[in-house]
């Protein structure tokens, strides 16, 4: 078969030229195609790369309010120990006067 369709290429020199041109465009058109898969592509890591980034931001977020809590804990421990203190700082002035 294949035999054939060459004789018939070197028979039908317009047909030959008919079929370059077709596979020329052919082709083009599938460079066409690459080129905007690959558009489409870059399009979709561009997506994930915004996702990821998001991601990264809300954990990072998630992290910085538990430290928050945790230093809120602490100043709270803090304030009630300075409390204590001067509880203690002014109890000291009644007990120094009943030893006199």
């Amino acid at each position: 078969m294949p035999l054939i369709k060459g004789l018939e290429l070197l028979l039908n020199p317009h047909e030959a030229a008919n079929n370059t041109k077709n596979k020329s465009d052919i082709l083009e058109l599938q460079e066409a195609r690459i080129k905007e898969l690959q558009e489409q592509i870059k399009v979709k890591e561009n997506q994930t790369n915004i996702k990821n980034n998001e991601e990264l931001q809300q954990a990072r977020i998630d992290d910085l309010k538990i430290q928050i809590q945790a230093l809120y804990g602490q100043m709270s421990i803090k304030d009630e120990q300075i409390e204590k203190l001067n509880e203690n700082i002014h109890q000291q002035p009644m007990d120094i006067q009943t030893l006199i």
